[in-house]
């Protein structure tokens, strides 16, 4: 990101992230005197992947409801794993002990891969993961999915509640679900040029090719946002981050 803000504004030079910079932002893990939220400006959003909660098939838990009750009963005894300390799937984390009171022992795991692995073999009881990473493992019968983090559910996990219809205090769980795929620019470049760019973008999101490609994969298409959806996006999510990691940092 520094290497973009360092070039000329001309607009020849963007960037791409996901909304895993919320989190390493809100988290105090960029210098300020480097950038911060206000220095960027999102294109667009391109599409949207979403995470889920998942546990192995011969778990104890028929859900995430039994999970969480677990974790009251037992504080710091429930193992959750997930991808990056202070990133989104710990952040995910924290959110549900925030809401639900009750205190989970969160590990971290190097990557996605990983925290698949750690499910098979009974390291942790729930994993933090985007669907992706899961999908072969519910083909096979390996593992399971408690819950998915979508407004509504989604056509190849029909069975799998959303977070909002677990209860146990999440019906308010954060609305800021998605995980975003941005595009980046300097906001000094000229209006006209961020134009031209807007233009291009919206062609690319509504061709049929792109929306094959994504929706292969589970991808979610419809969460395409314009600069400034996405750039609003973009600083709420910090600001929501900032203050789920705040007591961690401060």
């Amino acid at each position: 990101m520094s290497y973009m803000l360092n070039q000329p504004a001309d607009g020849y030079t963007i960037s791409y992230i996901t909304s895993t910079i919320h989190h390493i932002m809100g988290s105090g893990q960029v210098d300020k005197s480097l950038f911060d939220e206000n220095d960027l400006e999102m294109l667009a959003n391109l599409s949207g992947d979403f995470v889920v909660f998942s546990t192995y098939a011969d778990s104890q838990f028929k859900t995430l409801a039994e999970a969480i009750e677990f974790a009251k009963v037992n504080p710091g005894k429930l193992r959750w794993g997930g991808a990056q300390s202070m990133g989104t799937h710990h952040y995910n984390a924290l959110s549900v002990m925030n809401h639900t009171g009750t205190d989970i022992n969160f590990i971290v795991y190097e990557n996605a891969s990983e925290t698949v692995l750690g499910l098979l073999g009974k390291e942790i009881e729930i994993g933090s993961t985007t669907q992706g990473s899961v999908v072969p493992y519910l083909e096979s019968g390996e593992l399971k999915v408690l819950a998915q983090l979508t407004l509504e559910r989604k056509e190849h996990l029909s069975d799998v509640p959303t977070i909002f219809e677990v209860g146990m205090g999440l019906e308010n769980f954060d609305k800021y679900l998605i995980s975003c795929k941005y595009l980046v620019i300097n906001p000094e470049v000229p209006e006209e040029v961020k134009q031209a760019w807007d233009s291009i973008i919206y062609k690319v999101v509504n061709d049929p090719e792109w929306i094959e490609f994504n929706q292969r994969f589970n991808q979610l298409v419809d969460e395409y946002m314009n600069r400034e959806e996405a750039t609003n996006c973009f600083r709420e999510g910090v600001k929501t981050s900032r203050e789920i990691f705040g007591p961690l940092v401060n």
